[in-house]
């Protein structure tokens, strides 16, 4: 599987970015020719429920997609922010680092005109071995890592949790990529890795 050489190569010293959202959550079905939902669990919900003399009748089922049972979550241990019954879809944060973020990713904050960036499944403090490039404050999750690194062996997976529909969110990634990258090759040169 296409995953396995991908988590195999950021084993082996690797670097790779996700550019976009909830990473591993799909993959080609070549057999149906679309994307389909790569997970262990569903969880069926009633959309509908009538009762009719008694009998309670379920017109249909929802179909529920915990992120528990994605590879994302059991592979590299990640915890992301998700839709809650008070908001769904991009939350617009504005962004901040701390002094250590600014010396792995360069400071990021203001690149591309903005301090602000539509936050879209960002990296939550549950995420182990998270490395925060960029931080932002959300109301329903508290502190989340827009920009973030995990280790995974010898790599790392860089995981962009924004929309990336903006040329300000697109340089805040590229940046960060590029600082991470040469902080990355002066650990390895000092032996720090």
């Amino acid at each position: 599987m296409v995953f396995d050489i991908i988590k195999d190569y950021i084993w082996d010293g690797g670097i790779f970015v996700n550019t976009a959202g909830f990473a591993f959550f799909y993959a080609w079905d070549v057999n149906v020719e679309k994307r389909q939902p790569i997970l262990d669990e569903r969880i069926y919900l009633p959309a509908t429920i009538k009762v009719n003399k008694g009998q309670i009748i379920i017109d249909r089922f929802q179909i529920f997609l915990p992120f528990a049972g994605s590879l994302l979550w059991k592979e590299f241990n990640v915890r992301t922010t998700s839709d809650t019954p008070t908001h769904s879809g991009p939350f617009q944060l504005k962004v901040f680092q701390s002094d250590a973020d600014k010396q792995i990713a360069d400071d990021l904050t203001n690149i591309g005109d903005s301090n602000m960036i539509q936050e879209f499944r960002a990296l939550t403090r549950e995420t182990k071995d998270c490395i925060p490039l960029l931080r932002a404050y959300r109301p329903d999750f508290g502190e989340v890592y827009p920009i973030g690194a995990i280790q995974y062996g010898k790599g790392y997976l860089i995981v962009a949790g924004m929309n990336m529909t903006t040329e300000v969110e697109f340089k805040k990634l590229v940046t960060a990529i590029d600082g991470f990258c040469d902080w990355v090759a002066k650990r390895v040169a000092s032996g720090g890795e």
